[in-house]
């Protein structure tokens, strides 16, 4: 008589652990992002190689644990709860309505906001986001008005708070700032402007500023292409003269240039006049009305009056901000045309992605060799120019966002004292394919 051995079927409690096992490795590896739809149960069997039966018992424990849920007839990854018990650090800056926290259309906010929330993980604390509502000057969290007091600080467990100046002009500025100091915790400042950190009567004796680089950005650039061997460099921005990121950065290009390549030179090409691409209307709206709104403003007595002057003159600084950069790409080809008129230029340094990406795609369209007969790179190190190639700037957000969470959490601090103290966290050049060394 032989005998057969038979090899057991796995029972279904083991099976049932098997698709557990699974499916959590798949969340922890971060295949499945909290919050997103998992695959549908079919799906799934087919996957895990286990029958319906199996895996609902499976997603059902699971779904006990508060590791998945149902959602809209499927399942998906538990999103990540705020716990109320655990300390918080507080984010406050400034928005136009009480949801928005900062102006994110601006390139590398969104990296910073994506850094602050990894940091926040693995420090194990809560992000409280305040937003200072600017056109009344009130304190918002999650779209409601708050009192900004000692008492919505032990309410929320914060340790300490971090102003993110960008949007703050000076009146906005010191209300924020008269505020957080009267809630005796530790409080650190973000500049990723220069504005504030710029200015010696705004930044004397408050607590220690934390910058993205200003001028070094454009050093390191300077740095990058005089050891490819560039020596005819042109920095090119939509308008030089009312930005203060394309001014620190052309003065770094230019300075490193300078001490390390005795005869390089560095040329600037913008476009600098309103005539080239504002509406008549937009020029009275401008220079004529707003001005004259806020001169009115100016010389009322009333508090709010002046908040409305504050408010004004900076709705002109997005206004012409927003025209510079919409309107002026429709003026880039004459402006293009120039910088190729200058014989012997081998590199154009662009004062953000964007336009690098808008000039890459011009000079290939004109049948130049990217990066034989001319490298490009730009600013910011947007996905963008990540998707396209592009050589750029990285202001390291993540090491800006380290730093700035550890002083507000009370690490090591000093006070200002000058416009020369503010602590700059150095980027670094990402280098891609539009660079190269000139032929």
């Amino acid at each position: 008589m032989i005998v057969v051995p038979v090899t057991p079927r796995p029972s279904s409690r083991s099976s049932q652990r098997h698709a557990r096992q699974r499916i959590v490795a798949r969340i922890r590896n971060g295949l499945w992002q909290p919050g997103r739809e998992i695959p549908p149960v079919k799906t799934l069997c087919r996957d895990l190689g286990v029958s319906h039966v199996t895996l609902r018992r499976a997603l059902a424990g699971l779904c006990e644990e508060e590791i998945v849920e149902r959602w809209n007839r499927l399942y998906r990854v538990k999103p990540h709860e705020t716990p109320r018990n655990r300390a918080s650090i507080m984010l406050v800056g400034g928005g136009y309505n009480p949801v928005d926290f900062t102006d994110v259309t601006i390139p590398g906010n969104d990296l910073l906001l994506r850094a602050f929330e990894q940091e926040r993980r693995q420090r194990g604390v809560n992000l409280v986001l305040v937003v200072l509502e600017l056109t009344s000057y009130t304190f918002c969290h999650g779209g409601n008005k708050i009192t900004l007091d000692r008492a919505f600080v032990k309410r929320h467990t914060i340790l300490g708070c971090i102003l993110w100046v960008q949007l703050l002009t000076d009146v906005p500025r010191q209300h924020a700032l008269a505020t957080l100091h009267s809630l005796g915790i530790p409080m650190a400042l973000l500049d990723n402007s220069g504005a504030f950190s710029a200015n010696p009567a705004a930044s004397a004796r408050l607590p220690v500023a934390i910058t993205s680089t200003l001028t070094v950005s454009g050093d390191e650039a300077g740095r990058y292409l005089a050891g490819l061997g560039h020596r005819r460099v042109a920095f090119v921005a939509y308008r030089h003269g009312p930005s203060i990121w394309s001014r620190n950065r052309f003065a770094g290009l230019k300075s490193a240039l300078d001490r390390l390549a005795g005869n390089a030179e560095v040329r600037l090409f913008s476009l600098e006049t309103d005539e080239e691409f504002n509406p008549k209307f937009e020029r009275f709206y401008l220079d004529t009305l707003v001005p004259l709104l806020r001169r009115m403003a100016m010389e009322s007595p009333e508090p709010m009056m002046r908040t409305f002057a504050d408010t004004c003159e900076r709705q002109v600084t997005l206004l012409r901000s927003a025209m510079q950069d919409t309107a002026a790409g429709h003026h880039l080809e004459p402006l293009f045309e120039r910088i190729l008129r200058w014989r012997g230029c081998t590199a154009w340094v662009c004062h953000n992605d964007q336009l690098a990406i808008d000039a890459l795609g011009y000079l290939r369209n004109r049948g130049i060799r990217i990066p034989g007969d001319l490298s490009i790179m730009g600013f910011d190190n947007t996905a963008e120019s990540l998707n396209k190639g592009c050589t750029s700037y990285s202001f390291n957000q993540p090491a800006v966002v380290r730093r700035v969470v550890a002083t507000a959490l009370g690490g090591p601090r000093h006070l200002l004292l000058d416009a020369e103290r503010p602590e700059e966290i150095p980027g670094y050049v990402v280098e891609r394919e539009t660079t190269g060394r000139p032929v």
